[in-house]
């Protein structure tokens, strides 16, 4: 008679009494939002939306489970917990395009490929833009990226 297979072990934070009792018992401590060059990255789109389209901002560390949505379950979960780097947003705060950040060692994982492309194309299908920004980047390319997206105007809600 073959093995029956391990049970799945129960989640030890399934309620919120649980997590509380976890959070109260474990220690904390704050850390930046953003790495180093997030954060450059950031004051560069920052200073190039005001001139270029200044109803315009940039939000930082959005989660896809805020900005899509789907009928299909398991397609909004494979999405849910992902983060975009940076997402440029309009007065209304309506997401219109994703910009990621590919530092020197972003791709140094087997998965880091798949994952991105599984944000791209949900940001895609949901008509958000996606553009990637790489380390050697300078602030005048940053610009220049800034004026063609400005240019591709909003997802017209």
């Amino acid at each position: 008679m073959p093995a029956a297979p391990p049970p799945k072990p129960a989640s030890p934070v399934a309620t919120a009494a649980e997590q509380l009792r976890v959070v109260m018992e474990a220690p904390f401590t704050a850390r930046p939002l953003f790495n180093q060059g997030e954060r450059r990255l950031l004051t560069v789109l920052d200073k190039a939306l005001a001139e270029e389209s200044p109803g315009w901002r940039a939000m930082g560390q959005v989660s896809l489970g805020e900005i899509l949505a789907s009928p299909n379950e398991a397609a909004f979960f494979a999405v849910n917990s992902k983060r975009v780097d940076l997402l440029i947003v309009d007065a209304d705060c309506r997401p219109l395009h994703a910009v990621e950040m590919q530092g020197t060692g972003h791709h140094l994982s087997d998965t880091t490929a798949a994952r991105d492309a599984v944000k791209r194309e949900a940001l895609r299908r949901a008509g958000i833009g996606y553009v990637e920004v790489v380390s050697g980047d300078t602030p005048a390319e940053v610009r220049a990226m800034v004026r063609k997206l400005v240019g591709r105007g909003s997802l017209g809600f």
